[in-house]
């Protein structure tokens, strides 16, 4: 289609400059990973851990242990 621009300078410095530069279509998704991740990192982990201390204690120790949750979130 345009074979005769396919070896001069122009079209390859802009071939350059778009193939060095991330889109913002990738770094989207970049983020979107990045904040996926610390996401399950800081808040699903330490409150799946924080469970964990509870199971087998009774209802009133998993009663504290939202009362301390809503406490540390709010």
């Amino acid at each position: 289609m345009a074979s005769h621009l396919e070896n001069t300078r122009a079209v390859d410095k802009i071939t350059y400059v778009t193939d060095a530069v991330p889109t913002w279509w990738m770094m989207f998704w970049i983020g979107y990973i990045l904040f996926t991740v610390s996401y399950i990192v800081f808040d699903w982990i330490p409150d799946f851990l924080g469970w964990m201390s509870v199971v087998g204690q009774g209802a009133e120790a998993a009663d504290k242990y939202i009362w301390l949750r809503e406490m540390m979130r709010n």
